[in-house]
């Protein structure tokens, strides 16, 4: 019961209850219970990425203007009897709060970072899930200790960190500049991968007593209908195969029947249902996620710049993992962790499961994402150093100088309530008119360095490799003199800015042609996303070979010859549409006959007609030019 003396006090926030815990006053056992705010009034299952994190030192604004309760022994902070003295009470009804403000990540061309507006739920320890489920791939890293009597002072990076390589950038040896896009799309679809998916597709089918068969060219063509969809997109699937002349894709049902790709569609599987790790939400996606990944590593072209970000694969249905992120192109979805070069060239990945408990030995999600990331590059390329670009969802001063003590270069932007009491400039008096455009400010210790740069708006980075010097200029639109001007920019800014666009130019590079069809099942998205990552990664890996193909182009060249290597003409009477035979089919000397009883057509070859076709190419030959088709 209340006591009759208690005062009633205004609602605490989150940051008022920290300076009271802060106080040292005998308070008993206490339980602190944080209200997740909203935004005028709309609740918002948004993801904040940082929802378990425990350190009140990293909360953003957000968080700790949000309402809060404190309950003394079981009772509420309004009802408890604390031995400190009224004045001291009043004192601290009355401060303010005064938290730091969340950084606006802004650089002229950098990016603004949005996970500062999501909104994390923090709830007590007893009613989270005991057995809440990690993240397979980040799961087992160890905690980053925390820099500590951080000695700042004003000079630039003084021997920074030199990153070198002793890999020389040679591509695999089995492409080239002449080969066919094809050949780049099978280092990715590898036939081990498409082999383990037509025998879980096999046995999924069989475990609903359904009859099913399925083959490898049949798979192979099923995936290249998919890319179609891509760039040939229509309102229904069923369009492709309809008679209309509005719709009809003679390609498409050339290759493959209806009915077919329909039931490929339903039994499609890639692990075993009865052996599946319950601890891992992905488990049903993971032996195609670790064998794309590892192709992706094996094939790679070293590049020592690399950007770590994460990547949206849109969802509107219901299921634990996905998440909701204001301000982005892809708002509801899945949430992928992406390592990606500069070019947009991804070498890992892996999908963001959720809340989980966060271990005392364990680092915080960010810090995990990247150290996960490194443990993978030092395991594939332990004779190469790389310069890691990442934002301020990741990036904090110990995970910067952790990345120093491993021989990694590190840049990236850092929250403002992650600067250790770094005395730089306050952003509030950067951002009044007195400082120019271009003012910024640095301190360095233990080999990091922070620097402020106000452009459009304030924001601060952090590094091990880059400094101030040289300084250079960024040519930005002035209001007042109605020119372009010449604004000062640190080095550290200018090589973020080159760097750091890795995983975004991945994303543009999918969303322009993404797989267009859809299906009901809740990994469907993942794995068409990773379909999707194959064929990206095959264009800039013959970009980087020497040809000059576009995205579309590229693609276009792939799915045609998908199509015309594994596709099976229906066994329909009536005249079949002659479509051009890519090389790698008319050569692979896999499964061509003739076959008769054609529609009377000219052969290829000799151009006299006869009613005699090559089954698998689909076009007339006679007898004595088939095997002249057929070879280079």
């Amino acid at each position: 019961m209340p006591k009759q003396n208690a005062r009633p006090l205004s609602p605490l926030s989150t940051h008022q209850i920290l300076e009271l815990l802060e106080a040292d006053l005998p308070l008993g056992d206490i339980d602190v219970f944080i209200t997740p705010p909203n935004d005028n009034g709309a609740d918002t299952d948004a993801d904040s990425g940082e929802e378990d994190e425990r350190d009140y030192n990293r909360l953003n604004r957000a968080q700790l203007m949000a309402e809060g309760e404190l309950q003394i022994n079981g009772e509420s902070f309004e009802d408890a009897n604390l031995d400190s003295s009224p004045e001291a009470s009043q004192d601290f009804e009355d401060s303010e709060a005064s938290p730091s403000s969340a950084v606006e990540d802004s650089t002229g061309n950098a990016r603004q970072d949005t996970e500062q507006e999501a909104v994390a739920e923090s709830r007590p320890s007893s009613s989270r899930q005991k057995h809440s489920l990690e993240n397979t791939m980040f799961k087992s890293v160890p905690s980053i200790p925390r820099l500590e009597n951080m000695k700042w002072a004003k000079r630039d990076l003084v021997n920074p960190l030199k990153v070198y390589s002793e890999y020389p950038k040679m591509l695999p040896l089995r492409v080239c500049s002449e080969s066919h896009p094809l050949e780049f799309f099978e280092m990715f679809i590898t036939e081990n991968l498409v082999e383990n998916v037509v025998k879980q597709s096999v046995l999924y089918a069989v475990s609903k007593n359904e009859e099913f068969t399925l083959s490898v060219g049949d798979l192979y063509c099923y995936f290249g209908i998919l890319y179609l969809s891509g760039y040939v997109q229509v309102p229904r699937r069923r369009m492709y195969w309809e008679e209309g002349t509005d719709s009809h894709n003679i390609l498409v049902s050339n290759s493959m029947r209806r009915n077919r790709f329909d039931n490929i569609m339903k039994y499609l599987h890639v692990a075993d249902n009865s052996r599946l790790n319950k601890n891992d939400k992905m488990a049903k996606l993971r032996p195609m996620m670790n064998e794309i990944s590892n192709a992706c590593l094996k094939n790679a072209f070293p590049e020592t710049d690399l950007s770590i970000d994460e990547s949206m694969i849109p969802y509107f249905g219901r299921h634990s993992t996905k998440q909701c992120i204001r301000n982005k192109p892809v708002r509801f979805g899945y949430k992928a962790w992406v390592l990606a070069s500069k070019q947009g060239y991804c070498l890992s990945f892996d999908i963001y499961q959720g809340r989980r408990d966060k271990m005392a030995d364990q680092a915080n999600l960010g810090e995990s994402v990247i150290l996960s990331f490194t443990n993978t590059l030092k395991r594939e390329y332990p004779k190469m150093e790389f310069s890691l670009y990442f934002d301020n969802f990741f990036s904090s001063l110990a995970v910067i100088h952790k990345l120093k003590e491993d021989g990694f270069g590190a840049t990236g932007t850092i929250r403002e309530n992650r600067l250790q009491k770094c005395p730089l400039m306050d952003t509030k008096e950067m951002k009044k008119s007195k400082c120019d455009r271009g003012t910024f400010d640095y301190k360095t210790a233990k080999g990091v360095i922070l620097v402020k740069w106000k452009d459009n708006a304030v924001v601060t980075l952090g590094s091990n490799q880059y400094g101030i010097h040289p300084i250079q200029t960024a040519k930005r639109f002035s209001r007042e003199e109605k020119k372009q001007i010449d604004v000062p920019q640190p080095h550290i800014v200018s090589m973020y800015n080159k760097n750091m666009g890795g995983v975004d130019l991945m994303d543009n590079n999918i969303s322009n042609y993404r797989i267009g069809i859809r299906g009901k099942k809740w990994y469907t998205p993942i794995l068409f996303w990773l379909l999707d990552v194959a064929m990206n990664n095959a264009w800039i890996l013959s970009r980087q070979a020497g040809m000059t193909m576009d995205n579309l182009s590229f693609r276009r060249e792939v799915v045609r010859a998908l199509l015309m290597k594994y596709g099976s003409a229906p066994l329909a009477p009536g005249r079949r549409s002659i479509v051009s035979v890519p090389d790698p089919l008319r050569v692979d000397h896999r499964g061509h006959m003739i076959i008769t009883g054609q529609a009377r057509r000219r052969c290829v070859m000799c151009r006299n007609k006869t009613v005699k076709a090559c089954r698998r190419c689909d076009v007339a030959l006679h007898d004595k030019c088939f095997e002249a088709f057929h070879v280079h």
